[in-house]
């Protein structure tokens, strides 16, 4: 189904799934999240992590207001020190900055024109929150030529300036819409919603937009409303709703039930209002039928739903990883450290934390320390745009330094992480020389080891994947220079040469080990690594079960796993 273009914007993404699976043409985006600064009065620069892309051509636009958790600080000013930006005070117990007005206040023009012409807007209401805003230039750390001007979490739509959304909470809530089938859904729906704010909208008579209430709280106020076009005027809908208990079942009955009678345009291919589909009319064969569609339909809907939530938990349980190639500040730092306790590390210490605790100043420390085993590991983690400079390098080594001034202890060693290039995506990235060569050399000299977030998150990946035993990853941390993802216990044979699709097989000469079947082989593709026991070997057109090295052999490679290329190292896995 091509129309609507239907935008969610901070919605879920089982949501997405289930109107997608229902046939709607669907695509995600954000407003943004908080994100945590220092704490103090100071103004902080208003960075937007929003997600807006390909926003301008969309028909219905569903919102949901509800505050994301704030997340470390991340990304950069967009917009030169000299130059006007936002600036806020952090707000709240979390000491946190908004950017969403900002990304709304971007984003409105588009969806004013969207509303103008007969777009249709679907809310999930919060209280509108109003911060104070100042337009300033920086100069040697002080504001200058700032304005204050006030912006709220409503700005996205200039027609919602004209309603006010003060706090208030509570579940009673009466449907009261005059269009039959909209209160039948939403009567259902909001029996387990529940509001967190009370609507007032000025709309004086004789406007080409009309307010209707379509629910109150037990003591009048509206709590959910439509704000619709009258005859003849070109606007389109706004549906403020409370937070309800399935939105993506609210969602699917609107869109399927409602919305195509009051906005045709938007669905052609509605078949709501077809009187021949009506139950009355139809042979009871056909029904029947239907009935069965629906039946199998029901449960593929909710197996996909299952499945999505799995899903959902599994990339929030690993959602660090993608801080390791993404983040820089406190972000990464706490990525990094997710990902060493995955790697197998038992006692890495977070400095800053450590230090605030005794409090102490840490500008002049390293970021973390592994304390598993001697020697000591003093680790630095960066996130950079581009390629690293020697001091960012090398940074860890300064840190052991004076760790060893400190303790009187030698046995030390210094590791830098760094996340370069993190703009890009991680294989349009420059990872075969990250580090200069002079870089390398100096690390060597001083025996520092050198790895890149991209580095990292394949490790992690590959821990994930195999089980690998920490007795082959964690020796990798203590090896100084540039630091490869390759775990101790793959010895490498040589790589792909030649690759038959049709047979499933492809070519190695074979260097430097003998192979035999049972024993098992891994390829390095570009971001993970494929393992898989060797079943049958191929010399000169003969079948073997055993070859020595110096020698071209033909392997099988399963089908189920991702395509042979030639190039591909392989490795043989030895026995952890």
């Amino acid at each position: 189904m091509e129309s609507p273009k239907i935008l969610l914007l901070d919605i879920e993404n089982s949501v997405n799934r289930s109107l997608s699976y229902a046939g709607y043409n669907c695509s995600s985006g954000s407003f943004g999240r908080p994100f945590r600064v220092s704490s103090g009065g100071r103004f902080h620069a208003v960075i937007p992590n929003d997600r807006l892309e390909g926003i301008s051509e969309m028909e219905v636009v569903i919102v949901d207001l509800t505050v994301a958790p704030a997340v470390g600080k991340s990304g950069e000013k967009v917009v030169p020190a000299h130059e006007l930006d936002w600036w806020m005070k952090p707000t709240g117990s979390e000491q946190t900055i908004d950017p969403r007005p900002r990304s709304m206040e971007k984003a409105s023009i588009a969806f004013d024109r969207i509303y103008l012409n007969g777009g249709i807007f679907i809310v999930f209401a919060e209280p509108k929150v109003t911060y104070s805003i100042k337009s300033a230039r920086l100069s040697n750390g002080t504001l200058y030529d700032g304005q204050e001007e006030t912006k709220t979490t409503w700005d996205f739509l200039s027609e919602l300036g004209r309603v006010s959304a003060t706090a208030d909470s509570g579940q009673e809530i009466n449907c009261c819409a005059e269009n039959l089938d909209l209160n039948e859904v939403l009567t259902r729906h909001f029996e387990h919603a529940q509001f967190s704010c009370c609507m007032r909208g000025f709309y004086p008579q004789q406007e080409s937009v009309k307010w209707q209430p379509l629910a109150k709280n037990k003591f009048g106020e509206t709590v959910s409303v439509m704000i619709e076009p009258t005859e003849g005027s070109d606007e389109g809908f706004i549906f403020i709703f409370p937070q309800v208990e399935n939105q993506a079942a609210l969602l699917t009955e609107l869109l399927k039930d409602v919305l195509p009678s009051m906005a045709p345009n938007f669905f052609p291919f509605s078949e709501s209002k077809k009187w021949e589909s009506q139950p009355e009319y139809e042979f009871p064969a056909v029904r029947k039928k239907r009935l069965e569609i629906k039946r199998v339909e029901d449960n593929a809907r909710e197996e996909v739903l299952r499945l999505g939530l799995l899903v959902d938990e599994e990339l929030a349980k690993y959602a660090f990883l993608f801080e390791l190639v993404t983040g820089t500040g406190d972000a990464l730092v706490d990525a990094v450290i997710k990902a060493l306790q995955l790697i197998g590390f038992r006692n890495v210490v977070d400095m800053d934390k450590k230090l605030k605790a005794e409090g102490k100043a840490n500008s002049l420390r390293e970021d973390l320390r592994i304390e598993d085993k001697e020697p000591l590991l003093i680790v630095d983690v960066k996130g950079v745009n581009g390629h690293p400079s020697d001091g960012e390098a090398l940074q860890s080594s300064k840190h052991a330094m004076i760790y060893m001034q400190e303790s009187d202890n030698t046995k030390v060693r210094a590791l830098s992480i760094i996340n370069h290039q993190r703009s890009r995506p991680p294989l349009e990235r420059d990872n075969s020389m990250p580090f200069r060569k002079e870089i390398l050399d100096n690390a060597r000299q001083v025996n520092i080891g050198l790895m890149t977030g991209w580095d990292l998150f394949r490790l992690a990946r590959g821990v994930i994947r195999h089980d690998w035993n920490p007795n082959v990853v964690t020796p990798l941390f203590y090896q100084i220079e540039r630091i490869v993802p390759i775990p101790t216990h793959y010895k490498y044979i040589g790589s792909v040469a030649q690759v038959w699709k049709g047979a499933g097989a492809f070519s190695i000469h074979l260097e430097n080990e003998p192979l035999q079947t049972g024993d098992f082989i891994s390829i390095e593709f570009p971001v993970d690594f494929e393992e898989q026991e060797i079943e049958s070997i191929r010399l000169n057109d003969a079948e073997v079960t055993k070859v020595e090295s110096g020698v071209e052999i033909g392997l099988k490679w399963n089908s189920s796993l991702t395509e042979v290329k030639a190039g591909l190292a392989v490795y043989r896995v030895l026995q952890a």
